[in-house]
């Protein structure tokens, strides 16, 4: 399969068969299924809503600031991951979460989640034509205090698969989607990059279920169903 379950950066839960939930307002689900694609953006996009999101500790920001040279290296590739690297989030759990529902669908009663399970979400991703090697990642997102923990800092997934502490209640898992390019090394070809990617999906075959919210008026709850027909 396309997706690498072996890297160090990502963590796998016990239960590969558990089940994982993406919650989304409606205009999000009607693209997904126009589309037929998950939609990964840029990580750099995400650093909008969280300014912790992909960097790394205050630990390694000191040995950047003596001068270390493997600190600085770290943090050139950093900073190119933020540009490179695509993800999509998922929340891990057996059941429905209220505080998820609130969370992230930008209208509660008119909000739709998908639910798959850990192995089919990430034997559902599509080859990449051309490469040999995995672009994909998949697993557990690592919850830290970027004041006072450490973070292995040796390459670029570790700080895009840690999170604040705050964030812990998220359960997170990230499909990360790693694009590789030659001139990747040159700061001045990031510009090239879409700040986010569809990932072809076949949805038939990888959601198990769909949930409308629990909130959702009827009017809204058979317009998900027309949409799903």
């Amino acid at each position: 399969m396309p997706v690498d379950r072996e890297h160090p950066a990502f963590e796998q839960p016990s239960d590969p068969n558990i089940r994982v939930w993406r919650y989304m307002n409606f205009a999000k689900y009607v693209s997904f299924l126009q589309t037929q694609s998950l939609y990964l953006p840029q990580v750099k996009v995400l650093a909008h809503a969280d300014p912790y999101e992909g960097t790394t500790t205050k630990k390694e920001f000191r040995k950047v600031e003596s001068g270390d040279k493997i600190a600085l290296n770290s943090q050139k590739s950093r900073l190119l991951g933020l540009s490179t690297n695509y993800v999509s989030c998922w929340h891990l759990n057996e059941s429905e979460s209220h505080a998820m529902w609130q969370l992230y669908s930008s209208s509660y009663s008119e909000a739709v989640c998908i639910q798959t399970t850990y192995q089919k979400l990430g034997d559902a991703l599509p080859d990449v034509p051309g490469v040999e090697s995995s672009h994909y990642f998949i697993g557990k997102v690592k919850y830290i205090n970027h004041h006072i923990d450490d973070m292995p800092s040796n390459n670029v997934f570790y700080p895009i698969m840690h999170k604040l502490k705050s964030f812990q209640h998220e359960r997170e898992i990230r499909i990360v989607y790693w694009r590789r390019n030659p001139g990747t090394g040159n700061s001045n070809m990031l510009d090239g990059y879409p700040t986010g990617i569809l990932v072809p999906l076949n949805i038939n075959k990888t959601i198990e279920n769909i949930i409308i919210s629990p909130t959702a008026a009827n009017w809204f709850s058979e317009t998900v169903k027309k949409c799903d027909s």
